[in-house]
């Protein structure tokens, strides 16, 4: 999940995220059939291990949960020349200048957990944060430290072919469309915004007895228990036009997508604008 709410400035309008260029699947050509090659983050209590260069084309970024918080990574392309030290000496509480452009990364996982996202990554500096709050005193974790700059060098040779996605699921202001049911097994899942405005897909499991409903009523800005629901990743915030591709295991179960991004015009999380979507999957054979 990106943030439950970006920030009491409610983050990046649309005009914001058109400025910066994003890391968009596609695949150069000559690009081969070798495994797309994986870039691990690990995430602790606060904070990220990962290398400091990676070379650039289509990358599958693995978020492993090594800490007792629920925890994702905010993947943020630095424009014109920026680094993490720029980032640094921003007002937390202000919106972010136009060079700070979300373009997705791993959604949220709890302990114990991973989530992973495939998406072609272009030569200059990124940051990965994760905006969840914690449950003791609801501080986002990007404001105890957990933050981490990488740079994406220009890379060499033919590039890996991006996996063959089983379904697309498009976000839409303010819905998600897929373009077929989402089925038992493990599933490479295409996401694309086409919307105007920043939207994220966060993959839920909801436990027996549970809806949709009892999870949009948890408020992680006053809950101090887990939400009512499992979270299996999905991908973080998305600009207009950008697309990841997610990887997921369903198992047969009720699930949600849900959007928890503020709206750009009046601050309501998406989900309250009906960008929501309960699903139920299947057991095989049935």
């Amino acid at each position: 999940m990106n943030s439950f709410r970006l920030s009491p400035t409610r983050y990046l309008a649309t005009t914001v995220v058109v400025a910066g260029a994003v890391a968009l699947l596609g695949m150069r050509r000559g690009a081969t059939d070798r495994p797309v090659p994986t870039l691990r983050i690990v995430a602790v209590d606060y904070g990220y291990q990962l290398p400091k260069e990676v070379a650039a084309g289509p990358t599958r970024l693995e978020l492993v949960n090594q800490g007792h918080e629920l925890h994702h990574a905010q993947l943020i392309r630095l424009e014109q020349g920026r680094t993490l030290a720029d980032l640094t000496t921003l007002d937390p509480g202000a919106p972010p200048p136009a060079w700070v452009v979300p373009v997705g990364g791993p959604g949220a996982v709890g302990p114990g957990d991973s989530s992973s996202v495939i998406q072609t990554l272009t030569p200059g500096q990124y940051v990965l944060m994760c905006w969840i709050p914690s449950l003791s005193d609801h501080k986002e974790h990007r404001m105890k430290g957990m933050v981490a700059g990488f740079r994406v060098t220009a890379g060499t040779g033919a590039q890996a072919k991006l996996p063959k996605p089983d379904v697309t699921v498009r976000m839409l202001d303010f819905g998600y469309a897929p373009s077929a049911p989402l089925v038992a097994g493990k599933r490479n899942i295409r996401v694309v915004n086409d919307g105007p405005q920043l939207h994220e897909m966060v993959l839920a499991m909801l436990p027996a007895g549970k809806t949709a409903a009892d999870l949009l009523a948890w408020n992680p800005e006053t809950a101090t228990e887990p939400p009512p629901a499992r979270y299996l990743g999905g991908t973080v915030a998305l600009p207009p036009g950008g697309e990841a591709i997610v990887e997921a295991t369903l198992e047969a179960g009720n699930y949600v997508l849900i959007c928890y991004i503020p709206d750009a015009k009046d601050g309501k999380p998406h989900f309250a604008h009906g960008m929501v979507l309960p699903f139920t999957v299947q057991q095989r054979g049935v």
